[in-house]
């Protein structure tokens, strides 16, 4: 997999972190990031985090960040019902 630089803000009303861009070139996110800050309200928050270019790493280290634990899926089998 290929380093993919992803460009977060956290929305202030809810606190949770988003995706508002990404590239495999860190230049770019920060130019990009730099343009964002001349139309972003005063205290919003800003990141660049690096992942693989998987969408599912992506999306893993922003729920990370959110504080949302997502669960490690099987490698075989199938997942046990919740109430059996």
């Amino acid at each position: 997999m290929t380093k993919y630089y992803t460009l977060l803000t956290r929305d202030c009303a809810l606190s949770l972190w988003g995706i508002a861009f990404g590239d495999y070139d860190l230049t770019t996110v920060k130019f990009e990031r730099d343009d964002c800050l001349t139309h972003m309200e005063d205290g919003a928050e800003m990141r660049i985090i690096t992942t693989t270019d998987a969408q599912a790493d992506i999306d893993a280290a922003v729920a990370a960040l959110n504080g949302v634990v997502t669960p490690l899926k099987p490698t075989s089998g199938t997942w046990p019902r919740p109430y059996s």
